[in-house]
């Protein structure tokens, strides 16, 4: 063999073997090299203080492994990431993106505020984004919206976390999440999330009941579609910019509940079978959520707020309102149990509730179906109840204006300002009513349904109010009930609608009409107004409120009656009854009434008496006027004379009648 070939060989040998020593250390720099540039992304995006561990790279694994990488990003408030060991198998570099196999974390930390996150560990598989994606970050601000930039260049196949641990230790808030698990994500937007369950615990001494059984919650299985990473960093982000935006697309959580504290209420337990929400969309709030810790601080140590403490609370509660907005949120099998102090318990069922179409403190509509409450030995039950275009947009401005100071905190709005601040209902109803009184026993209504008649703000603002297929036991303690019991009159069934108008101006709340018809009863018109009627009596409590109604006086009213058998009817049941001839018994009876009334009205009512008995007689048409005797008499007043029958309500009112023949 030539000596010159075997010499090159050798050299060559030599070299190769120098050059596969070599690799490792070239493997090394290289892979320390892109790790390093990812870490100076996330310096450079969040201004953080970025360090790392040692590297390790696994040339027949093709992996990468970093460990205890460090992130904290500047500012009181900054978060701190912590991760003890990043595994990055088979990696890839392409126009500045990272692809690979498989990451995972082990042992995360992330310290934000008064939180504390600990996941053991998170495997991603399909992995596809910028470098620093690994390791980006966290916090708001800012901070958040470059997380929610990084976030919107992911791509990947799936990812599993089994537990993520939440804990606040100054507050003694513990929450637990298990089996999160990430289908296929584009851009950030996961196809679908499953979640095993999840529980959640506070003390008591947070609620305002201050003292209690701790708060305590838990889930079944969670599922989420189309969930929008990106967006929901951006709500977090605290700046208060850009639109709403597709977070959620669909939820569904199963088997909730719940037991707290509470001051008015007492222990509260509650359960939901299903909750569902469709089409969540979110925008930044205008403050991080580390700016209601003061708050909540305050409310831990029981320290009042001062003004611009509550006016910044109103603020951040408006803000809320107005950055989130959905489609549908739907609670299914839902149940309420409470235990008053020194009250019965409480309790409340409920098929399904449902809220659709939220958007800027207005509701296009609520509808609740098979609801029951029960307490003190009553209860009700509902067959369907609805409510439609709820529209507080006019109270979240106002709310608005006193969280920026521009209304003062202890200022009551005038009482036209009042009634275009309440939230009213274009509509409302609720049918197949059941309700359980241990005074009439059981009450059942067909239907109730209320509606504005007319714009919210024109003024006066009229609501109509029918009700069809009332039923009940006839009462017995009434001045009244012999003359039903003696008609054989032992459950009423009645239909009949009513229009009221307010104008705020004037304080005057006007019976436009109280109606009831029936062809072979009766057909009845009563009509009338209340002055005095201030508008926040809607919203007033306690003493504001008897001081408020207090004030309320009577006007006259008017009543027509038409008789179209009901009362023939009713007269010939009594007589038969009490075996009297009909007509006799019918012309006692319209004696007895005259007699009645002017002993109880007096001698001036004498021609009044005369119309009442010509009209129990022999039907027609009959119309009273209803004139508070005095100009001050206060609804509150007649109430209280009512209790003492017609003879008490004479006090109060005089009645001139007048009746004709059909």
């Amino acid at each position: 063999m030539n000596i010159r070939a075997i010499t090159i060989a050798a050299a060559g040998g030599v070299l190769l073997l120098a050059g596969l020593a070599a690799l490792p250390w070239a493997v090394d720099r290289y892979a320390t090299a892109k790790v390093d540039k990812a870490l100076d992304e996330v310096r450079v995006r969040s201004t953080a203080v970025v360090t790392r561990g040692d590297i390790a790279v696994d040339i027949g694994a093709r992996s990468v492994a970093v460990r205890d990488v460090a992130v904290d990003t500047p500012g009181a408030d900054g978060a701190r990431l912590r991760i003890a060991l990043v595994t990055i198998e088979r990696p890839s570099e392409s126009d500045g993106r990272i692809t690979a196999a498989k990451v995972r974390f082990d042992n995360v930390v992330v310290s934000l505020g008064r939180e504390t996150v600990r996941i053991p560990s998170v495997t991603l598989t399909g992995y596809a984004g910028p470098p620093q994606g690994l390791v980006a970050a966290t916090g708001s601000g800012v901070v958040a919206r470059t997380q929610a930039e990084i976030a919107a260049g992911l791509w990947a196949d799936g990812a599993t976390i089994p537990i993520i641990e939440i804990d606040n230790d100054k507050a003694g808030v513990r929450r637990r999440i298990t089996e999160v698990a990430f289908g296929p994500t584009e851009a950030g937007v996961a196809r679908r999330v499953d979640v095993g369950s999840a529980t959640a615990q506070a003390p008591a001494r947070l609620f305002s009941a201050r003292v209690g059984p701790d708060f305590e919650a838990s889930t079944g299985a969670m599922s989420f579609e189309g969930l929008s990473l990106p967006a929901l960093l951006r709500f977090l982000a605290g700046d208060g910019q850009g639109t709403r935006e597709a977070a959620i697309a669909k939820a569904s959580i199963e088997r909730i509940a719940f037991s707290a504290p509470t001051a008015t209420l007492g222990p509260v337990k509650g359960a939901i079978g299903r909750f569902e929400i469709d089409d969540l969309r979110l925008r930044a709030l205008a403050a991080p959520a580390e700016a209601l810790e003061l708050i909540q601080s305050k409310a831990e140590r029981g320290e009042p707020l001062t003004p611009a403490e509550t006016r910044r609370q109103i603020t951040l509660m408006t803000d809320a309102a107005r950055a989130v907005a959905f489609a549908r949120i739907g609670a299914f099998d839902a149940s309420l149990d409470a235990q008053p102090p020194a009250s019965p318990p409480l309790s409340f069922a409920a098929e399904r509730v449902v809220f659709a179409g939220y958007a800027d403190a207005a509701l296009e509509r609520v509808v609740t179906m098979g609801a029951r409450i029960a307490w003190d030995g009553r209860s009700a039950t509902i067959g369907e109840a609805f409510v439609d275009q709820i529209d507080a947009a006019n109270l979240l401005t106002h709310a608005e204006r006193v969280g920026r100071d521009e209304i003062l905190l202890t200022t009551t709005p005038a009482p036209d300002e009042m009634l275009e601040l309440i939230p009213r209902p274009r509509r409302a109803g609720v049918s197949k009513v059941e309700l359980l009184t241990r005074r009439h026993g059981v009450v059942r209504v067909g239907m109730i349904r209320t509606g504005a008649r007319g714009e919210n703000d024109t003024v006066p603002n009229r609501i109509g109010l029918r009700i069809e297929d009332f039923e009940a036991a006839a009462p017995t303690d009434r001045w009244y009930s012999k003359y039903l019991a003696d008609a054989g009159v032992e459950r009423l069934d009645l239909d009949f609608r009513v229009l009221l108008s307010l104008d705020p101006s004037t304080q005057i709340l006007k019976l436009d009409g109280l109606d009831y018809s029936s062809p072979e009863i009766a057909d009845l018109h009563l009509e009338g107004e209340l002055t005095q009627v201030d508008p926040t009596l809607m919203v007033a409590t306690g003493a504001e409120l008897v001081d408020k109604l207090s004030r309320v006086t009577l006007q006259p009213f008017t009543l027509r009656l038409t008789d179209k058998g009901g009362i023939a009817g009713a007269l010939a049941s009594a007589a038969k009854a009490q075996s009297a001839d009909p007509t006799a018994y019918r012309n006692g009876f319209a004696q007895e009434a005259k007699e009645r009334m002017e002993a109880v009205l007096g001698p001036s009512a004498e021609a009044s008496a005369i119309a009442t008995e010509l009209f129990l007689r022999t039907g027609g048409t009959l119309e009273a006027r209803i004139v508070p005797r005095s100009p001050d008499t206060t609804l509150l007043q007649l109430l209280g004379l009512i209790q003492l029958g017609p003879a008490g309500v004479a006090q109060a009112l005089d009645v001139s009648v007048l009746s004709r023949a059909l």
